[in-house]
């Protein structure tokens, strides 16, 4: 008897040690990318990259319909946009969303690039992402990982 309330104690005190551990790690948060969104040439990148409004989505980015595809509609009353936005250049790059997670006020985000060699145009690379507003925090983070 004195076994076996050993072996539960134990368990209970695994199950616990899981459940600490996963919320002390943080879990992804699900996304999705929108498609067909430029960034405006006369928009300056805000510091935050939240996006809560379609006003403000509307003064930093532009709508892009091309054959095969529309813009990604969102739904500012369900949902709020990420911004990464990276400096202009001259080389083709595509940005990578790796993980969203959250750490208390501040949502993480990691993302990697895809970058190709020079060309003779320039751009402005940008990924919006889309994401639950249940998961709105007032900060973000925006992290670069090598593609090692």
């Amino acid at each position: 008897m004195r076994k076996q309330n050993f072996i539960k104690m134990k368990k209970i005190i695994f199950i616990a040690i899981c459940i600490l551990a996963a919320v002390a790690c943080g879990s992804s948060i699900k996304y999705k990318v929108a498609e067909h969104y430029f960034f405006r040439n006369d928009a300056v990148v805000p510091e935050n990259p939240i996006i809560t409004t379609q006003a403000e989505l509307d003064s930093l980015f532009g709508m892009a319909p091309v054959m095969g595809g529309l813009p990604t509609s969102i739904d500012f009353s369900k949902e709020f946009v990420l911004a990464i936005v990276l400096p202009e250049t001259n080389r083709p790059t595509t940005i990578v969303p790796k993980v969203l997670s959250s750490e208390g006020d501040t949502l993480i985000m990691t993302y990697s690039l895809d970058v190709d060699p020079e060309s003779t145009f320039t751009m402005v690379p940008c990924c919006l992402l889309i994401i639950d507003r249940q998961y709105l925090k007032p900060k973000a983070i925006l992290k670069r990982t090598s593609m090692l």
